[in-house]
């Protein structure tokens, strides 16, 4: 009786951890698509407006660098 009911939860638990599995893979695989779109975009529109992306890159620079602290 007890042999039953341990195979019987092992069995539940096998199919349980195969579902989060095969959904982890699913998450993992649309965010990866998802990931991979918004860099072509990225890169289009930075090759396609080179000037306004280096602007963007020294603003942000410059407001990194304002906002760390500095050790003198």
């Amino acid at each position: 009786m007890k042999s039953h009911a341990r195979d019987t939860m092992l069995s539940a638990a096998s199919s349980q951890a195969k579902h989060l599995m095969d959904a982890g893979a699913d998450a993992y695989s649309a965010a990866a698509k998802q990931t991979k779109a918004a860099g072509k975009q990225v890169d289009r529109y930075v090759r396609d407006n080179p000037w306004v992306a280096i602007g963007a890159a020294a603003g942000l620079g410059v407001l990194i660098g304002w906002l760390l602290p500095r050790n003198r």
